[in-house]
């Protein structure tokens, strides 16, 4: 296999992974928007001094906020803007990665170019 080949491939390789990942990255950025919209049923039903009272409607409203939607917010806040992170950073390295395979193939091609003239 050529060089030139060998480069075109991996080319193509790293384009389409950095296609997957911007589409990945697409879709984590919706369900962030639509986790954000979400949170209010972290506290729903709410329920009323006249729906439910006393020691365990307490501790049920404290597991709720202090449980339930501190981890709805952390998923929200800290973990997918994480994931997004290392996503971006990935597709920096990706697109880096491509702009040096094809440096490397018009190298290539250049020296063909060459190798053919001293023929």
């Amino acid at each position: 296999m050529s060089t030139l080949s060998y480069l075109n491939r991996h080319l193509s390789n790293k384009q389409d992974q950095l296609e997957r990942l911007h589409t990945c990255e697409r879709e984590l950025k919706e369900c962030r928007i639509e986790f954000k919209a979400n949170q209010r049923f972290c506290l729903s039903p709410e329920l009323s001094p006249t729906t439910w009272r006393g020691k365990l409607a307490k501790d049920f409203e404290r597991i709720r906020r202090d449980g339930i939607l501190q981890n709805y917010k952390d998923i929200k806040n800290n973990q997918i803007d994480k994931s997004l992170t290392v996503l971006h950073q990935e597709i920096q390295t990706i697109t880096r990665e491509i702009n040096s395979f094809r440096r490397a193939i018009q190298s290539e091609i250049e020296r063909l170019r060459e190798e053919e003239k001293e023929k």
